[in-house]
């Protein structure tokens, strides 16, 4: 078992062809996913790779993590539910994969390439960072600066 430490995001992704994974929330198995990869972010990386596939922008004092569907397939035969979900600090979400060769798993900057991966499991740590301007009072500003601009 391997542990790896997100500040902003981890995906999960296969090289070739499409990643089929049990969703788990906490052991209740919510639905069996199909499509290119999943996304894990963190509140403070809400508003980077998790926002340009749909996600919500949490937050950075919001207690959550998001999960985000990247590709997911939505047919007659295979349904996802198709819409970020926001997991509560207290759960963690597994993703029980099937038997392949080529996953990639990104942890925010930094890619693992592994052959077998039986399951990730994601959680919250319960650390906190703290920023050199002492804090995010000016979250929306900074986020509204950094995607809309000046309303005209």
């Amino acid at each position: 078992m391997k542990t790896h430490l997100a500040l902003n995001e981890s995906i999960i992704k296969r090289a070739s062809k499409t990643l089929v994974a049990d969703f788990k929330i906490s052991d209740f198995l919510f639905e069996k996913f199909r499509g290119d990869g999943l996304s894990v972010s963190t509140p403070t990386g809400s508003t980077a790779y998790n926002k340009s596939i749909g996600g919500a922008v949490m937050h950075p004092r919001v207690k959550a993590f998001q999960v985000t569907e990247v590709a997911s397939l939505n047919n007659l035969v295979y349904r996802t539910l198709g819409a970020p979900m926001i997991i509560a600090a207290k759960d963690t979400v597994t993703f029980v994969l099937e038997d392949a060769d080529d996953y990639l798993l990104t942890v925010d900057q930094l890619e693992y390439f592994y052959d077998k991966i039986a399951s990730v499991t994601y959680s919250l740590d319960g650390g906190e960072i703290a920023f050199v301007n002492g804090g995010h009072t000016g979250f929306w500003h900074r986020v509204k600066n950094a995607f809309i601009g000046e309303v005209k």
